[in-house]
């Protein structure tokens, strides 16, 4: 996340990190009865907006970011035509869930005895899964 601060014509960027709730204090903006104007650029929204203006001194709480889970199953196709009843899932197939932007591998993990996986506690984003090829898949 960034912030994107103004105030009398000046333009200061400040870049947030991590994933918990927090707090920023912004110095420096006083009660001179200007407003300030703080812009949050995000994926998510802070206190229910993208951009939000206030009058110093204010304050804004903004809850991260919802956490995601991806899965899905992994199936012997025997007839090569998508998945179709009685084709069951395979065990032990290596899944790789990868970065979509630049393809590096961000956690692994084995089919189930059902072929289902699953990528718990993931950050809102753009992700690839790859499977890898097996002798029965």
């Amino acid at each position: 996340q960034s912030l994107t601060i103004s105030a009398n014509g000046s333009s200061a960027v400040v870049t947030l990190t991590g994933n918990g709730p927090a707090s920023y204090t912004l110095t420096g903006l006083t009660s001179d009865g200007l407003t300030k104007t703080v812009s949050v650029v995000s994926s998510a929204s802070a206190c229910g907006q993208t951009s939000v203006t206030y009058t110093a001194p204010a304050s804004c709480s903004a809850a991260p970011p919802l956490k995601a889970s991806l899965g899905n199953y992994v199936w012997f196709d025997a007839n090569n035509d998508g998945q179709q009843a009685g084709e069951s899932g395979v065990q032990n197939v290596t899944v790789v869930l990868c970065d979509a932007t630049s393809g590096s591998a961000l956690s692994t993990t084995v089919t189930d005895a059902n072929g289902g996986y699953l990528f718990s506690n993931l950050d809102p984003g753009t992700y690839r899964v790859k499977v890898a090829r097996a002798s029965t898949v």
